[in-house]
């Protein structure tokens, strides 16, 4: 309603003026923030944590802010006990959990806030606030300064930056599931079991242009049930001119092409064996022992897959792994890899036309159903690029050297731990992950 200035002259003195909005939810593919740390855990504490001296940092990427999500809504009696929080800094030696904000840009002063969203502050039915996050970490101070936040000279840093803000809603495994296996329904992701009652996912949006990927694969290259069969195609077998176990003095191995590893066992490396481009499929685990394993190391590089029907994929922390522009499949496995002088380097697909089942899975680095623990060393000279999904790991591990364990992955998974001297930070970047729908509404007019 409002009053009418200068129609008065004619004998209206008031009026109403009708006024629109139009908005949108925002959670379709294409929509989203930049979150290098999804945590999905629905109920328990400990979904996020530091010990010892383990460091996590979330930094920026130009002018988007550092983000992390916490799904957990800390309902669970078992373990949000006393001094339990779903978020938490537990190190007494200078650890913390930290969201870096965009700084103010040259003469500026106006930065863009971090965020660390908590579903457990969100008011909904069975949300227990008040095992969010432990409030001591808000005021317990922590040296040294960190060097990845350029206002820290202006900052009083604590072990958890910023104060976590209600998150509206779980975001669940759904943004993951829609890109790389679009179905019109999912069932509950369940963490404790059938029966136990898991927290729905919506389905896919776009099914009419976006496929199963992930389904199609399995169904293409199979499980630990069809140990032993081919599968078919371009595939060499791996017994027919190699063995499954490798010494130190044993000669180095290169070949090219497609490989079927017919080793139910696993193939055992601990000299330098190179895949110079094709796809794997192994029926056992791979352990790189020692030495070297290079996967699409080639001169002409193009999306690979590495499939393993049974099994992880390990590395002790003197040896090294190499794959380039590769997605990782562990049917019923987990990644083990150890840190030390071994370097790492994984390049998720980048797309193309050259190999268009392996493209499909674009900046997907792993993908891993398993609720075992994983593990993932790192130090200064480790490179990742790509999306490691790994939604029931329990915990994914993160630990480091001495130098900094940088990273431009994105994480997904049920729990996270930083420990040790652990010491990791994130670096978002656009072209390398999946965007997550973090906010609800968009106005658009």
């Amino acid at each position: 309603q409002r009053d009418y200035a200068f129609a008065a002259v004619v004998g209206i003195d008031a009026g109403a003026t009708n006024v629109s909005a139009v908005a949108r939810i925002g959670v379709g593919l294409g929509a989203g923030e930049l979150v290098p740390l999804l945590v999905l855990e629905p109920i328990s504490c400990d979904a996020l944590f530091t010990s010892g001296q383990g460091k996590i940092t979330v930094s920026y990427f130009e002018d988007t802010p550092g983000i992390i999500v916490v799904d957990s809504d800390a309902s669970d009696t078992k373990s949000c006990k006393t001094n339990s929080w779903s978020i938490d800094s537990k190190g007494t030696q200078h650890g913390w959990i930290r969201a870096i904000p965009v700084p103010p840009e040259p003469g500026q002063t106006v930065t863009i806030s971090s965020a660390i969203l908590s579903y457990a502050l969100s008011g909904a039915i069975g949300a227990n606030a008040a095992s969010a996050y432990d409030l001591s970490d808000l005021t317990s101070p922590v040296a040294p300064a960190d060097i990845s936040d350029p206002s820290e000279a202006s900052v009083s840093w604590f072990r958890l930056y910023p104060e976590p803000f209600p998150a509206s809603r779980r975001i669940t495994r759904a943004p993951i599931d829609w890109r790389y296996n679009c179905k019109a329904s999912y069932p509950d992701y369940d963490l404790d079991g059938p029966g136990s009652g898991g927290v729905p996912v919506m389905g896919c949006l776009e099914t009419a242009t976006r496929l199963p990927y992930i389904d199609n694969l399995t169904s293409l290259y199979g499980d630990a049930s069809d140990i032993g069969t081919n599968p078919g195609g371009t595939f060499s077998r791996w017994t027919d001119t190699h063995d499954c176990a490798y010494q130190p003095s044993d000669p180095d191995v290169a070949v090219s092409g497609d490989w079927w590893i017919d080793c139910p066992g696993g193939l055992t490396i601990n000299n330098n064996v190179t895949f110079s481009g094709g796809s794997i499929v192994s029926d056992g685990p791979i352990d790189v022992g020692g030495g070297s394993l290079t996967i699409n190391g080639g001169s002409s590089i193009v999306d690979e897959i590495v499939y393993i029907r049974s099994g992880g994929l390990y590395k002790v922390a003197q040896a090294s792994i190499t794959m380039m522009q590769t997605v990782v499949y562990l049917d019923d496995g987990w990644i083990d890899f150890g840190g030390g002088s071994g370097s790492l380097i994984w390049i998720a697909p980048i797309g193309g036309t050259a190999n268009v089942t392996a493209s499909r899975f674009e900046d997907l680095a792993l993908w891993s159903e398993s609720r075992e623990v994983h593990k993932l060393g790192g130090q200064a000279g480790n490179e990742l690029e790509g999306t490691l999904f790994t939604p029931n790991a329990d915990p994914f591990v993160l630990t480091g050297q001495a130098g900094q364990f940088q990273t431009a992955a994105q994480f997904l998974t049920r729990r996270l731990e930083v420990g040790g001297q652990g010491e990791v930070t994130m670096h978002p970047d656009p072209d390398r992950i999946t965007p997550i729908p973090v906010r609800d509404i968009r106005l658009i007019r």
